[in-house]
Parts: C-alpha cells; sequence; structure tokens
C-alpha cells in the first residue's frame, strides 16, 4: 500500500493558455475492483491541460489488480489503498483534506474530456458568484464508445425536483460552498450526487457551462444497472427529506422497479406479457395510495395535488387532455378542496377531451394561491395499450 503524503500538485501537463496564477482544483476518483476502467480514467486526468491539478485515488482496498495499476504510474499518482465508508465517504474525506478552491470527483469507469478541467476553472472564473459549474457529457459503453448525449439542461429549479439533469464526473465545485451545505451525506449509497445538487442549489448559483467536458461509463456493473429498485428508494427518500414529498416521476418509478424486481425473482417462468400485465396491476395499486402532485409531463395519477391561483372571480380554469379515455369503462374526475368535492365530470365518450374544468375555489381574503387535490376512479398504462410502448406508468389525464 502507498501512503497519502500530504497533497502536493500532481505531475500534469502544462497548459499553454492557462493563467499562472489560477485557483488549484483538487480532483479524487474513488475507486474499488474497477481494473478495466481504471487505467482510462486515470490517464483522462493527468492529460488535462490545467497546470493546478491535485489529483487523488482513493482505492477501497482493491482485489482486482488496481493496485498493479495504480503502482504503475509511480510519482505521477496519489493515492491509497485501505477498506473505507464508501464511496461518499472516500469523496467527502477527500474533500475534507484538501484546501484547493476548486473541487470534483470523478468515479473509476468515468472519463474526462480534453481541457475540460481548465475550460470549468475558466467559466468559474467568469461567473464568481456561482457555487458550482456543470456541463455536458457523454453517455459511454464497457469500450468507451459513445452511445448518446446525457440528457443536461441549462438550470431549473423546479425541473431538479423530478430529473436529475446535472452529469456528475462534468461538475466543478467551488470548495467555500460546503462550510454553507456540508459535504456529501456518507449515508448514502446511489444518489449523493443529486443530494448535494439540491442542497447546493438552495444557497448557491448552478452555473451551466454548454461544453461537453466529460464521458459518463454505462456498464452492467454499475450500481445504478444492478440495483435499480433501491436506488429510486433511495432517491425518494431524499426528495422527500429535501422538498417535503417525493415527487411523482420518482415515486412510481420506484414502485414499477420493485414491482419489476419481485416479479422477475417470483414470477420469471411465466410469458412476458403476462408479467407485464401482472406489474401493470402491481404498480396501479401501489399508485392508487400516492399522494403527491404532477407527473414533470403535466399527467395526472390517480390523486393528484395541483397548485392553482384563482382569477378575478374565484374560480381556477383547468384543461383535461387526454386521447385515451374511455377505455373499457368511463372516467371519474373530482376536483376537492379542503376535503369538499368541488366538482365532478365523467368522461363517458371518446371525444369528450379536452375537458375545460372551471372551479369556484372558496378562499379567505388575501389568499391567492391554493392546492386542489384532482382524482381519478382510474388509471391506464400506456404500455399495454399501445399508447407508448415505452411508457411503464399509471396515467389518467394531463392537466393544464
Amino acid at each position: 500500500m502507498t501512503p497519502a503524503p500530504p497533497p502536493e500538485p500532481a505531475t500534469v501537463p502544462a497548459a499553454d493558455s492557462a493563467a499562472a496564477d489560477g485557483p488549484r482544483v483538487f480532483v479524487v476518483t474513488p475507486s474499488f475492483n474497477q481494473a478495466p476502467y481504471l487505467r482510462a480514467t486515470i490517464d483522462s486526468v493527468l492529460a488535462q491541460d490545467y497546470p493546478h491539478l491535485d489529483y487523488f485515488v482513493a482505492d477501497g482496498g482493491s482485489t482486482d489488480g488496481s493496485l498493479d495499476i495504480l503502482r504503475g504510474y509511480g510519482e505521477r499518482l496519489r493515492w491509497v489503498s485501505a477498506p473505507d465508508g464508501g464511496q461518499a465517504a472516500a469523496v467527502a474525506d477527500a474533500w475534507a483534506s484538501s484546501d484547493a478552491e476548486i473541487v470534483a470527483w470523478l468515479n473509476s469507469d468515468d472519463l474526462y474530456l480534453p481541457r475540460a478541467v481548465s475550460r470549468a476553472v475558466a467559466h468559474l472564473e467568469a461567473h464568481p458568484g456561482a457555487g458550482m459549474v456543470y456541463g455536458r457529457a457523454w453517455f459511454v459503453d464497457e469500450l468507451g464508445e459513445k452511445l448518446r448525449e446525457y440528457p443536461t439542461r441549462p438550470f431549473d429549479a423546479e425541473r431538479l425536483r423530478t430529473e436529475c439533469f446535472v452529469c456528475q464526473p462534468a461538475t466543478f465545485l467551488r470548495r467555500r460552498v460546503f462550510e454553507h451545505v456540508g459535504l456529501p451525506d456518507r449515508e448514502l449509497r446511489y444518489c449523493m450526487d443529486y443530494d448535494l445538487w439540491i442542497r447546493l442549489s438552495q444557497r448557491f448559483e448552478m452555473s451551466y457551462l454548454d461544453e461537453l467536458l466529460a464521458c459518463s461509463r454505462v456498464h452492467e456493473e454499475t450500481k445504478s444497472q444492478r440495483e435499480l429498485s433501491a436506488m429510486f428508494g433511495e432517491i425518494v427518500r431524499v426528495t422527500e427529506r429535501r422538498y417535503g414529498i417525493a415527487p411523482r416521476n420518482w415515486a412510481v418509478a420506484r414502485m414499477i422497479h420493485a414491482c419489476k424486481s419481485w416479479i422477475e425473482s417470483r414470477c420469471g417462468w411465466l410469458p412476458r406479457r403476462l408479467r407485464d400485465r401482472l406489474q401493470a396491476a402491481m404498480v396501479q395499486r401501489e399508485e392508487a395510495r400516492y399522494l403527491g402532485p404532477l407527473y414533470s409531463d403535466a399527467w395526472a395519477g390517480t390523486a393528484t395535488l395541483v397548485e392553482v391561483e384563482p382569477g378575478a372571480d374565484g374560480r381556477v380554469a383547468l384543461r383535461a387532455e387526454s386521447p385515451h379515455w374511455p377505455h373499457r369503462a368511463p372516467l371519474e374526475i373530482t376536483v376537492e378542496f379542503e376535503g369538499r368535492e368541488l366538482l365532478r365530470r365523467v368522461v363517458a365518450e371518446r371525444g369528450a377531451f379536452p375537458l375545460e374544468l372551471a372551479i369556484p375555489l372558496p378562499l379567505a381574503p388575501g389568499e391567492n394561491r391554493a392546492t386542489v387535490l384532482l382524482r381519478a376512479n382510474r388509471t391506464f398504462v400506456p404500455k399495454l395499450t399501445g399508447f407508448a410502448p415505452w411508457d411503464e406508468r399509471p396515467l389518467s389525464f394531463m392537466v393544464r
């Protein structure tokens, strides 16, 4: 085992364009038994053109040949190999040990693209109010071949509730933000990055850099591929803690993958068509007990909370849309407020949508916003009806 000496800048090629007095950047790679990908990850960091780069690999005690790879870099690389508390703990401990102004982490199966560090630093220097910068990234396969681009987007705090559009290997953070939001939660196994983005977004500007900075590798051994049900369960717990309620996207994704996992383990002998129908029935039953907001694409479920603003006449105008109903039986929609039923509509014939719902809302004087509860007596699963073969969610109607 090579002990970790006090932080010293790693040996990297000097940049022609980087400022001589630029801020120090500390990058940590947490790793455990990732020998097939580790060398490519390390090389992508050591090939960066930014001169003030401190790089450290925190190996959790690998037994797969990773240590031979690490030793092969000699004095060019700082590393330690010892049992740790997991990925989040390794990152948190490494960041806490550094006094660099900018920090990042790159998992041992991910990659930096050329000039990623210098571009991120330049962006942070040009945006002094930003607590973090994130860029675009590729999904790549086991061989490093590009699959598709990660779905990043300019920052939107509301969108972050239902979608993690920040790609972790393409992020760089100012170290000072940890004084206000804390380090990554070492108790988390799957979404320590998403949890950190939420906390950061509630205190700091999150700046988007419209340039490709990194590659996120997708392969069968990643936690996010092997343990989907547990991952979505953790996301639900994190969003409940940070927002007070788990968004419908995450809650239903947890239901879908938990039911899928149970069916595959207990009923794998059934034909696929029957397994799909069994899964849909189980998810619909679970979803009917969930009370939460709309899906991010404006679809409602069985019991859906919608924040509204009444007009000058005290009424709320909602537009319900669906190309689907009626499917086997009529759809009944009710609108409730503070336990009182305000409106009930029944869709019994095709062509009844869109519905214009004018809802009288009894608000107290001075109140101009409220949350109403939309109930549907049934849902459909697009995958089973041919409406959208990829969509496994229980849906009722869209709300505008």
